[in-house]
């Protein structure tokens, strides 16, 4: 009896997934975006990039946008692997 309970949840476990899959992939279609919100936009990143080319430290600026250090590393991060992706030459 257990056997066939266990097997009829297996199998209804897998129709599950199988829809939430689907929803996915039309949300996906539909340009939806997942995950958590961006803390900063790209004019912030850019503008923090620039104040940071200029000498001002990631505590310093941390503490203006009223974020984590580790986001405005990340912000840095990102600008330095968007130019590898704008020029795949250098990449090799």
């Amino acid at each position: 009896m257990l056997t066939i309970m266990g097997g009829i949840a297996e199998f209804e476990r897998g129709l599950i997934r199988k829809r939430c899959e689907e929803g996915i992939e039309r949300a996906k279609r539909k340009g939806t975006k997942f995950g958590r919100p961006q803390a900063l936009d790209e004019g912030e990143r850019r503008t923090i990039a620039d104040r940071y080319a200029k000498g001002a430290t990631i505590v310093e600026l941390a503490a203006e946008y009223e974020v984590g250090a580790g986001t405005i590393w990340r912000s840095l991060q990102s600008g330095k692997e968007a130019a590898w992706q704008v020029s795949p030459t250098l990449a090799q």
